[in-house]
């Protein structure tokens, strides 16, 4: 749906909001989860990131970052 809305003239706000929303309701993942997927996406897909010019540590280094990206996000003030 965030897709579509960037795509579009329509606002991207509703969309946007819909997204956070979503995603704050729902409990955060896990620092096992969050390591265990990038093992996965560092493992399964290490070619496409090799030819894209991303390191396995840039991948780990994002799936570090989702707890504070998440707290940002979902910090309603």
């Amino acid at each position: 749906m965030l897709i579509i809305a960037l795509t579009s003239n329509s606002s991207i706000v509703p969309p946007l909001d819909e997204f956070m929303s979503q995603l704050c309701y729902n409990q955060g993942c896990t620092d096992n989860i969050l390591q265990l997927a990038s093992q996965r996406v560092t493992d399964g897909c290490s070619s496409d990131l090799q030819s894209d010019g991303l390191s396995d540590s840039i991948v780990m280094t994002a799936f570090q970052q989702y707890p504070l990206v998440r707290e940002v996000l979902c910090t309603k003030t």
